[in-house]
Formats: structure tokens, sequence, C-alpha cells
């Protein structure tokens, strides 16, 4: 025998099965104390288990299989059993997948926390933890909708090959990893080994089974990995930490190991939890320097097999470089790179030696492959002014000076508690080559800028070995910039670029990717999106980019469900590419599944840090709902933002908690501040909100907005002002019907038409929006703002139709709507309607639609209930402006 029993021996062992290896067991178990109080704590427990247990008790809650059905999942087969309940394999038909359900005990008192804590699992979005689709009840049991592993179990995966100390430490790494984020969320695992880790088929680490993460009793928790205070009851995330450890050293066996390796794992392992260290991060923290140290050359890391890949993968951002032949090229020792300073924008003083640090590491790394290297601290000598780290021009200058052909310069942004690293290599006249992005903790980031070295090798290599001419040199540029823009979601500029490239080569394989996907942001009309996608198909595109483009025509045609399960089965292939994980949760968002489509956001949030546009839709989304653990999540993230979109989350959050009138006036005080100084007035929206709430005159004198046409009509109507206002929608809706790329513009405009219930208005924006779709299929918000449109024109037929929509929000609007029509307030079917809502935007619609129906009922109740929410709103919608003085009337009403 090998190394310390595992799972399935033990087990066997205990159940008197293991005929057949008895001897070596009983041999193992002669020499080693640490199995031998494992079995006994093993015996001991199932002895306590058999007196205590009711003997009409079972071990887990059964279902038949196949066939039986829990909600809407369909079961197929059972794929396991334990002491907390069963696993099993089903198929979820709504969205047409394969998943596995998890039907836990039920563990009386402790259902409800149990029921919180997989709520909370639900929320818990990272590449390295099993993602939680749904939790529901079934027959007085729980119920975990999870995601179907494609792959094998970290204890299998283990004993299937023969691995080297660095493969193993790396997937436990990305085990670390999950079990952190879990952390963070509030979450123990209580029960971490390697059979309840899981290594997909693309090599990525996952930890999962989560099934005893509540008060369970010390017998659930496998007695192996059980850290000392579990066995009192106790355990919080060192007991986690103590589990890791001692799962990585049964894991590690007598393979010979850096010298620091063992001491990280005793301290991780000790008994006393106070020894320690402070956080699993930290421990990951510690075992990656001691990789970094024990792996220095870029020919050992080549030996760390696929699974380091893929971590490496799960951490970096996006990668703009050429592409380099599948052969590194011979360098010319003629060849020189000067290592610019690296800058720092971090305002981290602790990250201060980076400056000089990484790049005199990755210099170190390109030496070793054969290239000259004019080192920082020697560029830095030979200057005699040296100018600041940021002004990358005069150090280049100087480079090319002193003898160099290429330069390499980085910058480091600061991104929450992650870091991250933009290094870009360019020839002496300043021509950009490539550009890569790596992003990690702050002690990942020495270990993934020197592996960048072999990309820039490459890319050094064969700018050195084939000159390119002028032209090609021109294009190479443009789509650099190009694709730098459409990273800082700056669409005009990259649309310049990009097309710049196109005229000097149309059939640009990368030039027409990025082309689409701009196209598909800017909410161009249907047949212009069609029609960059079908350019882009037509070049040479990566699989992975015709993927996304494929997935994209179909969100074109607004046909979700195809486009869901396409993107899917990419997500499966490409696990973590931005674009996929952005186009799936647009997909889920607007075919009416905006709590996965969030989930996957979280995800993205997660793999690129630094793209801002993935932070704000769940931090609209939980604002919507109150949802605080969810919104305590985002706002840990908030310095990912700028400081003025920080600030303004800031606000809306403080508005959400009904703290108005200090918002308001803590805004007017930073506008008064800004106007003394000559600079721009910032916050206008919530400024303008706050103003109409609180019925605030003077402050909305200090400045009309004008920029958003939409806030004009808003105030016009608030004001009982409804030629201007209808004016003011007319303007707008003569650019949607002239133009279909304000098509987009439309989905602000009902919102604003449905609260202020105006039938001419209504009927005008039914037709631009009726031309608007033509004959493609309508997104959600806007089948939802027909429904509103319907309800105010009263087409009762019309209205009913949408109520059988395949989209669950357009439905159950509907529904609501139909009902309020014949006199039936439908509260129930209002609150499905706002748990649905996406965004919030029809969320104000709903309520004033509710209380209208209230006030016309008698409904003194409802239109209190209802008005309050309108008169003390807790997200940024000005379209309830034209009802805020009708419902002050109803209140008024209401209370006599």
């Amino acid at each position: 025998m090998h190394g310390c029993l595992d799972d399935i021996e033990l087990a066997e062992l205990v159940a008197g099965s293991a005929d057949a290896r008895t001897a070596d067991i009983e041999a193992h178990l002669a020499g080693c104390s640490s199995c031998r109080e494992t079995v006994a704590i093993l015996i001991e427990g199932q002895r306590v288990d058999s007196s205590a247990s009711d003997p009409g008790d079972v071990s887990a809650p059964q279902l038949e299989v196949p066939g039986a059905h829990v909600g809407r999942y369909e079961i197929a087969e059972t794929l396991g059993a334990g002491g907390m309940g069963v696993v099993y394999a089903a198929h979820d038909p709504k969205l047409d997948r394969k998943i596995a359900l998890r039907v836990v005990r039920n563990a009386g008192p402790s259902a409800d926390l149990r029921l919180r804590e997989a709520q909370a699992m639900a929320r818990l979005a990272h590449p390295n933890v099993v993602t939680v689709h749904d939790v529901i009840a079934h027959e007085a049991e729980l119920v975990i909708a999870m995601e179907l592993v494609p792959g094998t179990t970290l204890a299998r995966w283990l004993t299937g090959h023969k691995r080297g100390w660095a493969e193993i430490v790396e997937a436990f790494v990305q085990a670390g990893r999950g079990l952190a984020a879990a952390h963070e969320a509030g979450l123990v695992h209580r029960d971490f080994k390697p059979s309840n880790v899981f290594v997909r088929d693309d090599g990525r680490v996952q930890v999962g089974d989560f099934g005893v993460a509540t008060e369970a009793p010390p017998e659930a928790t496998t007695p192996r990995y059980m850290a000392p205070e579990q066995q009192t009851g106790q355990a919080d995330e060192r007991s986690d930490q103590y589990s890791f450890a001692i799962a990585l050293r049964d894991s590690l066996g007598e393979r010979s190991l850096p010298a620091e390796l063992p001491r990280i794992i005793a301290r991780a392992s000790a008994k006393d939890p106070a020894a320690r260290y402070s956080s699993i991060a930290a421990v990951i923290g510690a075992l990656e320097a001691m990789r970094a140290k024990a792996l220095p050359s870029r020919a050992a890391r080549r030996a760390v097999p696929a699974i380091a890949g893929v971590a490496l993968a799960t951490t970096l951002g996006f990668v703009i470089a050429t592409r380099a032949d599948p052969e590194e090229p011979v360098i010319s020792r003629e060849v020189t790179v000067a290592m610019l300073p690296f800058a720092d924008h971090t305002r981290d003083t602790q990250l201060d030696f980076t400056t000089v640090g990484l790049p005199r590491l990755l210099g170190s790394e390109l030496q070793r492959a054969g290239v000259r290297v004019i080192g920082t601290y020697e560029l830095r000598d030979r200057t005699p002014e040296p100018p600041p780290s940021d002004d990358v021009t005069a150090w280049r200058e100087r480079a090319v000076e002193l003898g160099a052909g290429y330069t390499i310069s980085g910058v480091l942004e600061s991104a929450g508690d992650r870091v991250g690293v933009a290094i870009t290599l360019a020839r002496g006249d300043g021509i950009p080559l490539g550009s890569w992005v790596s992003t990690g903790a702050p002690t990942t980031i020495p270990n993934l800028v020197a592996a960048r070295a072999e990309q820039l090798v490459a890319a050094i290599g064969g700018a050195a070995a084939k000159p390119k001419a002028p032209y090609e040199l021109e294009v190479e540029r443009d789509l650099t910039r190009g694709i730098e823009a459409f990273q800082l979601l700056n669409n005009a500029d990259a649309r310049t670029w990009l097309e710049a490239v196109i005229r000097k080569q149309p059939a640009h394989a990368d030039a027409r990717y990025y082309l689409a996907l701009i196209t598909w942001w800017d909410h161009a009309p249907q047949p212009d999106l069609e029609a960059a996608c079908r350019a882009a198909l037509q070049t040479e595109l990566t699989l992975e980019q015709a993927g996304v483009i494929t997935g994209v025509l179909a969100l074109a045609g607004n046909d979700f469900d195809a486009a869901i399960e396409h993107f899917r089965r990419l997500e499966e292939q490409y696990p973590t590419s931005a674009h996929v994980q952005y186009a799936l949760s647009e997909a889920l968002l607007h075919g009416g599944y905006p709590a996965e489509g969030i989930t996957v956001y979280r995800q993205l949030v997660e793999l690129v840090p630094r793209w801002h546009r993935a932070l704000v839709q769940p931090l609209t989304y939980y604002m919507v709902h109150r949802d605080e653990a969810g919104l305590q999540w985002a706002f840990a993230r908030l310095p990912l933002l700028d400081q003025i979109s920080a600030t303004t989350w800031q606000y809306r959050r403080q508005i959400m908690r009904g703290e108005l009138r200090s918002t308001l006036d803590a805004i007017l005080k930073v506008r008064a501040e800004a106007r003394a100084k000559g600079q721009p007035l910032l916050y206008e929206q919530e400024m303008v909100m706050l103003a109409v709430v609180l019925d605030d005159n003077a402050a909305l004198a200090t400045q009309d907005p004008v920029g958003n046409p939409w806030h004009a009509n808003a105030l016009a109507l608030w004001r009982g002002d409804r030629s201007a206002a209808g004016r003011g929608v007319d303007v707008v809706l003569g650019q949607v019907g002239s133009d279909r790329r304000f098509r987009y513009d439309l989905a602000h405009a009902i919102p604003l038409v449905a609260v202020a219930n105006d039938r001419d208005l209504a009927e005008r924006t039914l037709k631009v929006l009726d031309r608007a779709i033509g004959s493609g299929r309508p997104a959600v918000s806007e089948q939802l703002g027909r429904a509103f449109l319907y309800a105010i024109l009263e087409r009762r037929g019309d209205l009913h139709a949408l109520t059988s929509s395949a989209m669950p929000e357009v439905a159950t609007v509907a529904r609501a709507l139909e009902l309020g029509l014949d006199g039936k307030p439908a509260p129930q079917v209002w609150k499905r309607a706002f748990e649905l809502s996406a965004d919030g935007r029809f969320v104000s619609p709903g309520r004033v639609h509710a209380a209208r129906v209230a006030a016309t009922t008698g409904d003194h109740a409802g239109v209190l209930a209802h008005c309050d929410a309108i008169l003390r709103p807790h997200v940024l919608d000005l379209s309830i402006a034209p009802a805020i003085p009708q419902c002050r009337e109803w209140v008024r009403a209401a209370t006599k």
C-alpha cells in the first residue's frame, strides 16, 4: 500500500467488506497511528448511530429512480448517498441541461438554518465552487439544484496517475480559492476532503458538497479530516483550514517536498486554532510563494501539467496579443529589450517594490531565454535625470539611446483585494506589438508576471525573425488600440480603430470579431447586427470566437432559449472566457431568468475584476430587491469602480435605506462646492430624484436636468404640464421612428408613459414600439412595455395573449395588469413580478398601477402599502414623478 487509507478503504473496513485487502490494511494500521485513530472513531460513531437511531429511520430521503419529479426537475439516476442525504443526476427541462440534485436529510430544528445557508450558496459565484442553481422545499426535505460537474473527484484524480507535488499543490490552491470565497460569503464547509472536491475534465478544480455547512453534529463530518474543535461541536473558518491541510498532507504522501511545504502544512493543521494561519487565503498565499521559490525557471514550470494552466487562465483578464507561431522562434543575440519601470496606480505602499521588482523578475526570465536585457536598475543608473515611472515615452526614448530595439512597460491597478498588471511590448519607435493583462491576489502577482515571459519571448522572437512592413505594423497598432478602447467600453473609438484595420485587411478575424461585439453592445438594428456577425463568421475566427458570434446571432433574433442553451454548452468548453460569460448572462437576463443571469455576472466579476460593467448589474439587481447579503458582496467590490461611480452607488444605498433628506443635503453640498470651484456638477440624477420625492423645488431650481430628455419629461408631468411632456415624448419617439438605433431609448420611455397613464401618449408609443420591433422577436423589456401600454389602452385581448408568454416575467406582469383591469388588485401576482424583475425598470409602474386599482376599489390598506413604496422609493427611478402628486391624493383620501 502507498499512503494512508482513503475514504473507500475506510468505509469497506468498518463495514467488513474489505476481505481481499484485509492483510495489507491491517499491516498499514499497525504502523499508522493516524489511521488507527480514524478507524476507532468511525467504529464508535457507528455504535452511537445504531443505538440512537429510530428503527424506522432511513439513512437518507429516497426518490423513485428514474422518472420521479422534484419541482420542475426530472430524476435520471442516483449518483450517491451519505449521512446528510442523496445526490441524483437530473434534467432541467426549462433550460434543457443536466444538473445534480442533492436531497438533504430533514435537519429538524436546523432546517431554517440549512435553508439560509443553501440560499447563501446560491448567491456564491466563483470559478472554484460548484454552482448552486436553485433551492426548493420538497415534501419536508430541502432540495438543492447544482451544477453537474463533468469530471471526477479529487480523491480519484490523485490515484489516477502519478502526480508530482507541484501539480497536487496547484489543485489544492484552486480548491483553497473556492473555500476562501465561501468564507467571504460567511459559509464554513465543515467537511472538506478530497472526495468533496471535483476536478473537471478541463482541469479546473471546484469545491462542492457543502451539505453539512450548518451546525451539524460531529458525526456528520469525516473524522480523519475533522479539526479537534469540531469534536465538541465548534467550527469556524479555521476548521476548514485544518481539514484542507490534513487532506493536502495525505495527498502528498511520501513524496520529496520543498522544505517550506511541510512547515506550511504543520502550521495550518495545528491543534490549537489560534496557532493556524489567519485565513485560508493566507495559506494559499504561503503555498504560492513557496511554489514560486521552488520552481524558479520557466523550464521547471513547464513540468506542471495542464491543470496549472487552467488555474492561471481562471485568474486572468483579457489577453491582447499578436498570434505567435506554434514553435518558439530562435531569438537573435542582437535583440535587446529594455525593462522600463512599472507605473503603480494602486496607491498601496506595500506594493511600492513592484515598480522595479516585477520588471526585474520578468527581465531575469527573458535572459534565461537568450534575450539581451537592459534591466530597470541599469536603465535608471544610466539616466541622469530619471523621469516619473509612468512617463513611458521618456523612458522608451532613453532605452533606445542605450541600444534597445524593444521595450516592456507595465501598469499596476487596484481591483479590490486583487491587483491587475498590464504588460505592453513595443518596438523602439513606440509601435505596440502586444499587451497582456493578469489579475490576482498581491501574493500571486510575481508568479503570474513571470509566467508571461514565454509569450513575450515568442512575440519578440517573431518580430525579430520576421521584420514587418510599415503597412503590417499600422494594422497591428490600430488593432491593439481598437481592442484597448473596447476593453475600456469606449465603443466609438474602438469602432474607429477596428474599421481602420478592416479597410486595410477586410478579412481580419480579430477586427471583425470585436466589431461584431461592439455592434451588439451598441444595440444596433437587427439587420446591422446580423450583417456584422455574418461578416465575422466568414473570417478565420478561433473556435471560441465563432461560438460567441453564433450565440450573438441567436440573441439578435431574440431567440433567448436557443442562445441560453448555446452559451451553456460554450461555457463548458471555455469556462474562463469573459465574452462567453457576459453573453450568457445577457441571454439569461433578457430571456426572463434574472436571478441566474446575476449569478453569471458575479462569476464574471471574479473572472475579470477590472470590467466594471459586470459589477453594475448585480448592484442594480440587489438594490431593487433590497438584498442586503448581495449588496454586501457587491459593495465589497466598489473599489473596482472609479471614485465618482462608487460614490454614486453609496448615495443610492442610502436612498434604499430611506435616508432621503440627509442624502439630498449631502449631494447639494457637494454640488455647491463644485460650483464655487467651477467644476462639473455631479450626481444630478440622484439630486433630481430626491428633490421630486421630497417636493423640494429649491433644490430643483439649482439646475434642471437637460442632458436626459426623459428627466425633463418626467419633471414636466410632475409639475402638471402634460403638453410640455407630450412634446418632449414626441421628440424622442420621432428619433426612434426614424432611426432604429434609438430603439433602446424606448425602453426608458415606456415606464414613464405607463406611470403617466396617458392614453394618447400610450397610443403613440405603442405604434413606435411595434415599428421598432418589426417582424423580429421582442426582448423581455419590450414585451413588458407592451403589457403596460395594453393596460392603459384597455386592450384586454392583447393583454390576455401575453399572459401565456414563455417569458415568466412578461406573463406574470401581464396577468397582474389583466386582473387589475377587472378591478382585482392581485397583490401576490405583483409580488412575483417584482421578484422576477432584473433591473427594476417596471417595478415602479407596477406599484403605481396596483395603487390605482386599490384606490378605485376602495382598498385603503392597499393604497397605503403601494403608495408608501412610491413616496419613499428605494431605487433610482424618475419615471415615478408623475404619480407622486396623485399618490399623495390617494393617501389623503384613504386616511380620512
